[in-house]
């Protein structure tokens, strides 16, 4: 038995068996249930509408008899069922005599179903269904859709019990959809339910299976875990013909081709970063000597590989390493390491070198050899090399420490103009630090009141007002100077800092707004960005709230200004805060529009009243008819959505008479001015007026 089951494969005998079985048991349940629970719900249903049809009529005809008013609870009643669509009682003309929906009574048959609660299918469904219908029948006459998966009662009742021929009807459109939907998910949920049940007994027939093939995998498993910890001779013994035999057999071939391959590069046949790494290590901290690590990335390769292919790639590549590996030798002896540690880069670790004329030496025999032409498949091909230099101790005091170093002066050479060689030093040191001392200096910086909030005018177009200032926060440090926005805004996003920075400019621009406003200025608000960190906390709305009792801005004065990506980021909880800042007043915009998540159908849902259109569309739009066509249809689509359009980095008075013709309602940047400390935004406000001689004052 045991033979038998070892030559039947086993990705063919399970899963055939198991999924076989249960998926054909399961569509055919489904469908059978689904057909029956579907027949009966309609059945059903079809019984409920008729019997609230002849509840309705016999009230109408009693009252109609009686001569008193329908009660406006009652149709109200029957129509409290949700899934009831259409509910109207008609006149013997086909108006509506009564109807629980408000603003429909004394309108037409066919005005009603224009209305909002039908679809299109829907319409035509009931248009249908009254025009082939007779009136004078005595009971209720039904139809379901499947189209529509909806059920249209008519039911005849008597107007008038002295004129017999003056009969309306009763008309309703009750849908089924939903609770089909239900009724199949509760089906499908059974039936699911049962198939585990299956699935289980076939779980047990195949446990002794399984338990069978796990004493060989068990084999195949010890072995690739003693493999993988290191143990590059374990071999597997598993006998047999089956997959797990199989793959036995596949596996020794691997693990053949990886000893030979784990410290040899496949391409130049010399050692690779595997191997690099674990003989550096070993040199760097078991031999107290100096040592220089060399970093080589070839320039222009990527040109050669993708213009002519990988086949003349590699042989480059196995001819540079030729060369790499002579002057290795005869400069640096053979204690020295070369290696390939990625596409077109190269290490090369010398030993117990501290004299840095005799390193130079080296790199530049490094450079000459690889510049000479290589004649390659027919081709004769030229690369260049830049070159970057870490010393052991001084640049690292571990191998990662050393590459990361040497990685960094050689994209230093690249940057200064390739087939060179650059020791890593205090400049790059310092490029590589700086951004961790800023990120300590602006701990410090508020502080020390370094940080300044400057405002550029927002300047209405039609009468050249300024409707709002815009805080752009400006540093500059005692040790660093002017430090620009675009250096050490994402230092404060990366470190957190953004939440404390925001939350000071934000008061500090309010109480600033407020005095615009008692100082004459009673129109003219302010404008903050809001960082992703900010809008992530859920009192952010009642942050606001706190910052605008303590200035006493009124919220109107105040535009919070959000990007894209920061709306789409966590739209749900993005969605409730800026609701609650809508419903305190504060005006919404969405910042950079066009450069972040490209969609337009956040604009629908969240309460935004501003529109910014990213610079990068407004700098040119004078000389590009690209971005003159978007900028107009940005425009076009703010009006649309009944929103105001703000254009920044207006330069020119020739940009913003475009945008004034275009009907954008506002512009900032240079042509209006650009961001200026308080008191010259004062000064500014003290003379603000048209900017075209043909504006509105």
């Amino acid at each position: 038995m045991k033979r038998l089951l070892s030559l039947i494969p086993f990705r063919i005998l399970f899963p055939v068996l198991f999924f076989s079985f249960t998926f054909v048991s399961v569509g055919v349940m489904i469908q059978t249930q689904v057909e029956s629970v579907t027949s009966n719900l309609i059945q059903d249903r079809k019984s409920l509408v008729a019997q609230n049809m002849s509840l309705t009529r016999s009230y109408l005809e009693e009252r109609q008899a009686a001569r008193e008013p329908v009660e406006e609870g009652f149709l109200r009643l029957l129509n409290a069922d949700p899934q009831i669509r259409l509910l109207v009682v008609l006149d013997n003309e086909n108006q509506v005599m009564h109807s629980p929906s408000p603003g429909l009574q004394g309108k037409s048959l066919e005005e009603t179903l224009e209305g909002p609660a039908l679809n299109k299918a829907e319409r035509a469904f009931v248009r249908l269904f009254m025009a082939n219908q007779n009136t004078k029948a005595d009971g209720p006459i039904l139809e379901y859709s499947e189209s529509t998966e909806d059920i249209i009662a008519l039911y005849p009742f008597r107007m008038d019990g002295n004129h017999q021929d003056r009969q309306g009807v009763i008309v309703q459109l009750y849908s089924l959809e939903n609770l089909i939907e239900r009724r199949r998910a509760a089906v499908t949920g059974n039936i699911l339910t049962t198939n585990l049940l299956i699935a289980g007994v076939l779980a047990a027939l195949a446990l002794g299976y399984y338990l069978f093939l796990m004493r060989r995998l068990q084999n195949l498993l010890d072995t690739t875990t003693a493999f993988g910890q290191g143990n590059l001779d374990s071999r597997a013994s598993v006998e047999g013909k089956d997959e797990i035999a199989h793959l036995s057999t596949t596996f020794n071939m691997m693990a053949d081709r990886i000893r030979s391959l784990a410290y040899r590069d496949a391409v130049t046949g010399i050692p690779n970063r595997l191997a690099f790494e674990t003989s550096a290590n070993r040199i760097l901290r078991f031999s107290k000597t100096r040592a220089a690590l060399l970093y080589l990335d070839l320039d222009g390769f990527k040109d050669i590989n993708d213009s002519l292919g990988h086949s003349t790639g590699d042989t480059m590549l196995d001819e540079v390493a030729n060369r790499l590996e002579s002057v290795v030798r005869n400069h640096a002896g053979d204690e020295s390491l070369l290696a390939r540690i990625g596409g077109d880069e190269f290490a090369i670790l010398v030993p117990g070198r501290n004299d840095r004329r005799n390193i130079e030496k080296l790199c530049e025999s490094l450079l000459q050899e690889v510049s000479r032409d290589y004649l390659v498949l027919g081709n004769v091909l030229h690369v260049t090399a830049s070159i970057g230099l870490a010393l052991y101790p001084d640049d690292g005091n571990n191998f990662e420490e050393l590459l990361k170093n040497a990685d960094a002066a050689m994209y230093s050479g690249k940057r200064s103009g390739k087939n060179t060689y650059i020791f890593f030093d205090q400049e790059i040191q310092q490029r590589n630090f700086r951004r961790v001392q800023l990120s300590s200096a602006l701990r410090r910086a508020l502080d020390r009141e370094e940080l300044r909030i400057h405002f550029q005018p927002i300047v209405d177009l039609k009468n050249g007002l300024i409707t709002h200032g815009e805080a752009l926060l400006r540093w500059t440090s005692p040790e660093f100077g002017v430090v620009t926005p675009s250096e050490f805004i994402p230092i404060l996003e990366e470190s957190g800092y953004i939440r404390d920075v925001g939350q000071w400019v934000l008061r500090q621009s309010c109480l600033t707004a407020a005095r615009w406003r008692a100082s004459g200025y009673p129109n003219t608000g302010v404008s903050v960005n809001v960082a992703v960190q900010q809008l992530s906390q859920k009192d952010f709305a009642r942050q606001v709230e706190q910052v605008l009792v303590e200035t006493g801005l009124d919220p109107s004065g105040l535009i919070l200004e959000i990007t894209e990506s920061e709306l789409m980021r966590r739209p749900a909880t993005t969605l409730r805060i800026l609701e609650t800042l809508d419903a305190m007043g504060v005006e919404l915009a969405v910042d950079d529009f066009g450069t972040g998540y490209s969609s337009l159908n956040y604009l629908k849902y969240f309460p935004v009243h501003y529109l910014k259109l990213d610079g990068t569309f407004i700098k040119s739009l004078d000389t590009d008819d690209d971005n003159a066509s978007i900028s107009r249809a940005v425009v076009e689509l703010a009006h649309a959505l009944k929103l105001r359009m703000i254009a920044e980095g207006v330069e020119s008075r020739t940009i913003a008479e475009f945008l004034r013709q275009e009907s954008c309602d506002m512009v900032q940047g240079f042509f209006t001015g650009a961001a200026m400390p308080e008191e010259d935004f004062l000064r500014a406000l003290s003379n603000q007026g048209p900017l075209f001689t043909d504006a509105a004052v």
